[in-house]
């Protein structure tokens, strides 16, 4: 079942576990600095292998399949739109 907004992960909120899947994610030497929730993340340093590596922990952490369908740019721009759309699916199933 996929999460709602104010549902936590354990002791997590979405945009907290997004973030740390992100964070994860990125090189190394962009790991130094901290993520803001409204930066690009191509800008922080993740590459488009990044982005689909991303997406494909964010189906299986949120346990949700139709994010493929909706991701844009817009809406996978940073921890914040992602979080926002982690919602909006979880709203609409």
């Amino acid at each position: 079942m996929p999460y709602t907004s104010n549902q936590a992960i354990g002791n997590q909120t979405i945009e907290d576990k997004v973030a740390e899947i992100v964070t994860g994610l990125l090189p190394e030497r962009a790991q130094s600095r901290p993520l803001t929730k409204d930066e690009s993340l191509t800008s922080a340093g993740l590459s488009s292998l990044g982005m689909v590596n991303l997406l494909l922990e964010i189906e299986g952490s949120f346990n949700i399949t139709e994010a493929a369908r909706m991701v844009t740019p817009k809406s996978f721009r940073s921890v914040d739109s992602i979080s926002r759309l982690i919602e909006s699916i979880a709203q609409a199933e």
